[in-house]
């Protein structure tokens, strides 16, 4: 959201109140949850607070409530990026430099795993367990492209080893999205 949206999401917030026949926020409150919420679209924050209505019996506690109705559990959605990272590994392998479409996702392998290299390299079983916490920590933070830690790509080992006879180029980078399937691969690395 953005400055502009303030009077919209102040009107929409006092009426998640109102459903719940509560007064609505004080001017400082609806502040935090608008700052806290800043990484959404109005559109995002819309539609997280109105399945929170429609499926909670409860007023949403604070901004995260919101923002999980939106995104869905952080634990929920680091065991599905764990299997995207895995699934990517296998197909693509540590040689090659990625770029996934989650941010949460680069500053998990950065900060929690070692990079791409160090992810290839680890334990499934450690490899899970420290990327899912390092993912969740993201999500919680509100990581996102540009914020320290998030690199805009992930080094394989041709980009962290270099060759004098093959030089590593950043047209090399391989993108990650969650429609990416093997055919794309091939035609990427081609």
């Amino acid at each position: 959201m953005q400055d502009k949206d303030w009077k919209t999401f102040r009107e929409f917030i006092d009426g998640v109140f109102n459903q719940y026949a509560k007064p609505p926020l004080n001017e400082a409150g609806a502040r935090i949850m608008f700052e806290a919420l800043r990484g959404l679209s109005m559109l995002e924050v819309i539609k997280g607070a109105t399945s929170h209505v429609k499926n909670n019996r409860y007023m949403p506690p604070n901004a995260a409530a919101i923002l999980e109705e939106a995104h869905g559990r952080p634990e929920d959605r680091a065991r599905d990026a764990y299997g995207k990272v895995v699934q990517a590994l296998r197909r693509i392998h540590s040689g090659e430099s990625v770029r996934f479409d989650d941010p949460a996702i680069h500053w998990a392998l950065v900060n929690g795993c070692g990079g791409w290299t160090g992810f290839a390299q680890m334990e499934t079983a450690d490899a899970q367990m420290v990327f899912e916490k390092f993912y969740c920590s993201a999500v919680r933070l509100g990581k996102t492209w540009g914020m320290d830690g998030v690199p805009d790509h992930l080094a394989g080992e041709r980009e962290t080893r270099g060759s004098v006879i093959y030089p590593w180029k950043p047209e090399q980078i391989i993108d990650v999205s969650a429609g990416t399937n093997d055919a794309d691969v091939k035609k990427i690395t081609a």
